[in-house]
């Protein structure tokens, strides 16, 4: 996945470790830090994809699309 590597080259940053297991067992990062990372990564990623889904699919058929939260909103 591409946020995972974004999250890993973040995270590893001013380190000396390889691997966000490394940088967690040398003590120079906390494992809370890299969960933090990953999910920051993976909500930009998915909001970004969301949002050029929802474009591409409102184009074709002119209809508006509706995000999950307005969908459930609408129950």
């Amino acid at each position: 996945m591409v946020y995972l590597q974004l999250a890993r080259q973040e995270f590893l940053e001013g380190t000396t470790s390889n691997i966000p297991a490394e940088a967690v067992e040398s003590g120079e990062r906390l494992i809370e830090q890299w969960c933090d990372c990953v999910e920051s990564h993976r909500r930009e990623y998915f909001d970004l994809t969301d949002k050029r889904g929802a474009n591409k699919l409102s184009g074709r058929s002119g209809r508006s699309v509706l995000s999950v939260k307005e969908a459930r909103g609408a129950r």
